[in-house]
């Protein structure tokens, strides 16, 4: 309105609209916070009542994980042009390679395009292209190398090696995140990357393959265990000792990435040891073979077993995989070709040791990084903390010169001083002349400001000057003061480390809105007659939680205990995690396999028919079957899911709401104040005043623009009319979804108190609970495939033994007489088919008498009788008409032309055959005899049957 009050608003705006543009005075303006710029558009209303303001993000200073949410005018031209820009106000950017946008007089804004050094430009460009060829290149061999004759399929392997040499995974052509993925090192010896590793193992598949299935052994059965028992230890050990923390200890999704590696490489042990070939086939006995795998899967839940109460494994205790590797190989035909069988063996084996030892490994990095971190608490000399603060002095000096507002100079100048990255607690306060404190930032810092800095405060300071205090007070270690231009001053307070932080791109600010480590740290005190305690190391034992590790740190004040937990995940979690990561190993592995398959060419030893399989009445069985199991599995674990992502939303907007409660049956006893309603109830707050944010419990929050400018309209609706109370709204930065509970409160102000999404997930373990959902959901398609064929076999089967013994009745076997004894609908069937058999037996019998006694009439009859069908062979010939003929008849034959009497009644049923007529009399002369014949046509349901000669 008139007055810059918000009216109507819709969309989301972080920091406060400039007064001037509320107003109308100015139609275009670029303003904002310091993680926010906006561009805004105004125009006034045509009755002047107001001002139509329409704003544009133009860019956000977020730091990576929160800011993959946002769309901003810089990233969206860094994702088309590949070219960086920095937007700033027109005052803070001159020289060449700025551009001012706006009009000749006045600018709005200032555009700096960031250009790369020309080396790296060049390179990057270089990586672009040869990118390129490569996929086209990759793209061409396998367009010719995937179903190729067999005889190219050593240039095929070859091909696939030179690549995994020659293949520039370290390429800037690929996304940082998987570039950064693959070219994690192992320290070796030798150095080398895991895509590297991996790469070898694709192209070696194939050649395994394809080469030494040719080499035969005398005693080939005996090399699957030699390996096993030389090579899974010795690559084990080469690879955990050449992994570095980081590697294994921190993501999820290196490590994850790490095991399957390390999988695929004892994959390729064991199938290059099954694909060799005895002379002599050995015993085929799958019971042996199945015993073996589930030694192995035994073996592995040992080892896993010993993780939990170790957890140091050695991998020495791999070779306990000769094992079973020899029950596989005593209960496997090795010399014969099914190699899919040999190596989902290989791979079992392979992924049971992988699986406890990798996670061995991790359990043992996490341990390692926690007692590194433990080493930084106390009061530890810090040399990077002095040359940091230097540095951070320094862009305090520089922004303070460039005019840059108060908050955002501390915030800038923590960021780029290398402070965020280090990760030290530090209080960072801008003071007015008077020493009186007007802004401030807990940066990873906890409880209030050191009272020591009030007391260092230099009294009279020249422009710049810089000072630098080393303490040893309990709650202050380092400090920096700071004398601006117009005699603020700005110090950087540094207290002991009481905590420790996972390393994180994000930085301390926003990792503790986040949501903390899942790390649990505790300092105790030591009471000065305590026990003494050395703090050499930290010492590691078995608690309900997981790990807890203790020690010593020394601090000013005395020293303390410190006690922190690693957490492990229950036997059911773990279990669930170790069937998704081997769900993940096969999907991965398989993919190699049939690729090596299809590059060499080979075939499937029994061929199948891939148009039955969908639609025989088995397979429909089976598949609706395995449709309905696989819906309901979905169903459920999405329902699941769902619930329990609710129950924590639940649980954190219970804990918002209790705050603003609690706000605003205390607002009155506080005098209105944020900060002080804060700290009464230990929470961040919001204010909000006709529908925009105007304060909080952190002003300075509120000033670098991390919450929303605007309430809700709905919510600011909701609750001016009075129907409701409070009203809570799930609501985001970027990735970070939080709940914010509103309140309205007394003086007619709305409160607003934001909690992480993760603090009540947290309560849940959500992440446990999802693990276990996931392999629900993959272990239900395999119980669920399982049970279809079973169902469908059952329900098949009865109709399969009808089928054959349908096909046995119609070659003549009427001795079939299936079991009528079954209880089920088939039995009725089958004592129904048992009953068509016997009639069909008795007609079959009495068509036999029927037939003997026709066929003596026909025998015992004075004249002549030949039957013959429509291609003139003999059916019927009774002994007088061979004597008449004297030429013997055979059935199946023709009438034989040999004889003049023979051949002139064949010449004569081919005219009769000729004629339309359905009789014909004949006369014929035989050896002084006259021989009348009749022929007549033998019509079967409509159809001609043949002729019948008397």
């Amino acid at each position: 309105d008139r007055d810059g009050r918000l009216v109507v608003w819709e969309g989301s705006h972080h920091g406060r609209i400039p007064d001037d543009v509320r107003r109308g005075d100015t139609r275009y303006s670029h303003a904002g916070t310091t993680l926010f710029s906006y561009l805004h558009f105004a125009r006034q209303t045509r009755d002047g009542r107001g001002t139509a303001v329409v704003t544009s993000l133009m860019h956000s200073d977020l730091p990576a994980p929160l800011a993959a949410g946002i769309y901003d005018f810089a990233s969206h031209s860094a994702r088309v042009t590949g070219e960086r820009i920095r937007i700033t106000r027109s005052d803070q950017a001159s020289g060449p390679g700025v551009f001012d946008f706006g009009w000749p007089d006045e600018a709005l804004l200032s555009i700096t395009v960031e250009e790369p050094d020309p080396v790296t430009w060049r390179a990057r460009q270089r990586d672009a292209g040869a990118g390129i060829v490569v996929l086209l290149v990759v793209l061409t061999w396998l367009l010719q190398s995937i179903g190729a004759s067999r005889g190219t399929a050593g240039y095929s392997v070859a091909g696939l090696a030179v690549a995994a040499v020659v293949l520039p995974i370290d390429s800037t052509f690929w996304p940082a995140d998987f570039a950064a993925l693959v070219n994690a090192e192992l320290e070796g010896p030798p150095r080398i990357a895991l895509g590297r590793i991996l790469l070898f193992c694709i192209a070696a598949t194939p050649l395994v393959i394809h080469v030494i299935p040719r080499r035969h052994l005398a005693q080939g059965h005996w090399v699957l265990p030699v390996l096993v028992a030389v090579g899974f230890p010795l690559a084990l050990h080469w690879m955990g000792a050449g992994a570095p923390l980081d590697m294994l200890g921190t993501t999820n999704t290196r490590w994850v990435f790490f095991q399957l590696t390390v999988t695929t490489v004892l994959t390729l042990v064991g199938g290059a040891a099954l694909a060799l070939r005895g002379r002599t086939s050995t015993v085929d006995a799958p019971g042996l073979m199945v015993l073996g795998l589930l030694v192995a899967a035994g073996l592995s839940a040992a080892v896993a077993a010993g993780v939990r109460t170790g957890p140091h494994v050695p991998p020495a205790l791999a070779l306990l995989w000769a094992l079973p590797a020899v029950l596989v190989v005593r209960g496997m035909d090795v010399s014969t070709h099914e190699s899919y069988l040999r190596w989902f063996c290989a791979f079992w084996l392979a992924v049971t040791a992988a699986l406890p030892f990798t996670w061995s490994m991790r359990t043992e990095a996490r341990m390692e990084i926690a007692e590194r971190e433990l080493r930084r608490l106390g009061a530890v000399p810090d040399p990077a903390v002095d040359s940091l603060l230097a540095e951070f002095a320094d862009r305090i000096d520089s922004l303070d010169v460039a005019e840059a507002g108060g908050v955002e100079m501390m915030y800038r100048a923590w960021v780029s001083s290398g402070l965020a990255e280090h990760g030290s607690p530090i209080f960072v306060t801008l003071w007015s002349r008077d020493g009186v404190p007007q802004n401030e930032l807990r940066l990873l810092a906890s409880g209030t400001r050191p009272s020591m800095v009030e007391e260092l405060l230099p009294a009279s300071e020249p422009t710049g000057a810089v000072e630098f205090h080393a303490l040893a007070e309990p709650d202050l270690q380092r400090l920096v003061t700071v004398t601006l231009t117009d005699g603020r001053i700005v110090t950087g307070a540094i207290s002991p480390r009481r905590s420790i932080t996972s390393a994180s791109t994000m930085g301390p600010l926003f990792a503790a809105m986040q949501g903390g480590d899942q790390e649990f740290l505790t300092l105790a005190r030591l009471p000065e007659d305590g026990v003494e305690l050395e703090a050499e190391g930290v010492y590691w034992s078995r608690n309900d939680e997981g790990w807890g590790g203790e020690t010593v740190a020394y601090y000013p004040d005395g020293p303390y205990t410190v006690a922190l937990t690693i957490s492990i995940a229950n036997l059911p979690v773990m279990c669930a995690r170790a069937t998704l990561l081997l769900v993940l190993s096969l999907v991965v592995f398989s993919t190699i396999w049939l690729l090596s398959m299809a590059l060499v060419g080979f075939r499937l030893s029994v061929p199948v028919d891939w148009r039955g399989l969908f639609t025989s009445f088995r397979a429909r069985v089976t598949w609706t079957l395995f449709g309905f199991f696989i819906l309901s599995n979905v169903v459920f674990g999405t329902l699941a899911y769902r619930t329990l992502t609710g129950a924590s939303e639940r649980t954190a907007t219970a804990l918002a709401e209790r705050v603003v409660d609690q706000i605003a049956q205390s607002y009155r006893e506080e005098g209105g104040s944020m900060e002080s309603l804060a700290r009464r109830v230990g929470a961040d707050l919001l204010e909000y005043r006709d529908g925009e944010l105007v304060g909080g419990s952190v002003d300075e929050l509120v000033e670098l623009g991390v919450y929303e400018g605007w309430l809700d309209p709905g919510i600011h609706a909701t609750l001016e009319s009075g129907r409701r109370a409070g009203v809570s709204k799930v609501t985001s930065l970027g990735d970070w979804q939080y709940v914010l509970a509103h309140r309205r409160l007394p003086d007619g102000d709305i409160v607003a108190s934001p909690v992480p999404l993760r603090a009540g997930a947290a309560a849940l373990r959500r992440r446990d609970v999802a693990d276990l959902l996931g392999a629900a959901v993959v272990l239900g398609p395999i119980l669920s495939l399982g049970l279809a064929l079973f169902v469908g076999r059952a329900l098949t089967r009865p109709i399969q033994i009808l089928q054959s013994a349908s096909e046995g009745v119609g070659r003549g076997n009427l001795d079939l007489h299936l079991p009528g004894h079954r209880v089920d609908e088939f039995g009725s069937v089958f004592a129904a088919f048992n009953r068509m058999v016997r009639r069909l037996g008795d007609a079959r019998k009495e068509l036999l008498r029927t037939t003997r006694r026709t066929q003596t009439i026909v025998e015992e009859v004075a004249t002549g009788v030949i039957a013959v069908d429509t291609e003139g062979r003999v059916t019927v010939a009774n002994p007088r008409a061979e004597s008449l003929l004297a030429t013997p008849l055979e059935n199946g034959a023709r009438i034989p032309r040999t004889g003049s009497r023979a051949a002139e009644l064949a010449e004569w049923l081919d005219a009769y055959g000729r004629d339309p007529r359905a009789e014909a009399d004949g006369d014929f002369r035989w050896a002084d005899r006259r021989i009348r014949a009749r022929a007549r046509r033998i019509v079967q349901e409509g159809q001609p049957g043949g002729v019948v000669v008397n």
